[in-house]
């Protein structure tokens, strides 16, 4: 069981079982925050405990997630997914960052390039996506860079070549 708390300690989340690999995003907000996310369901693998406040980006009429963090030392903890998954429930992912270094440190990073929203990728990159995992994760792979045409960066933003993510919805486009 993994476990981490905010800086104070009145807020603390708990996963039982194989986090798997983590996710290390650069959309804009959790460059920011600087977390490093595990997932799983509410209610589910994914315990929170303690008072939370929740952020929501403002402006965007129907966010696809909220920021959790606490109250008293602004440590954020989680995002929790606000649109039901197909089977009904909903997605929560906790920041890892909160827990002891030496808990996590073997963790493989997955890095997934949250910088480019899900509607500018060319329909080409869907024809890549597999599934196959054991959590149900959409795997991406890196297709030709002459099917991305304008849309490729002139650096990669990110390191590696296939790039995962937690489920199709994409959880860090809001």
């Amino acid at each position: 069981m993994l476990r981490g708390s905010c800086h104070c300690g009145a807020t603390e989340w708990t996963l039982t079982g194989d986090p798997g690999s983590i996710t290390a995003c650069n959309c804009t907000l959790c460059r920011r925050y600087g977390a490093l996310w595990a997932y799983d369901y509410v209610d589910g693998r994914i315990q929170v405990a303690g008072a939370t406040k929740a952020y929501r980006r403002p402006g965007k009429a129907d966010p696809a997630l909220e920021i959790l963090f606490c109250p008293t030392c602004a440590g954020v903890l989680a995002w929790r997914g606000l649109r039901r998954e197909a089977d009904g429930r909903h997605r929560i992912a906790v920041n890892v960052r909160l827990a002891a270094p030496e808990a996590v440190a073997d963790l493989p990073i997955d890095h997934f390039d949250g910088s480019i929203r899900s509607t500018t990728y060319p329909a080409t990159v869907a024809a890549y996506a597999t599934s196959g995992s054991r959590d149900g994760a959409v795997l991406f792979q890196s297709p030709d860079p002459r099917a991305l045409g304008s849309f490729l960066p002139e650096s990669p933003r990110c390191p590696s070549p296939t790039l995962r993510r937690p489920s199709p919805a994409l959880p860090c486009s809001i």
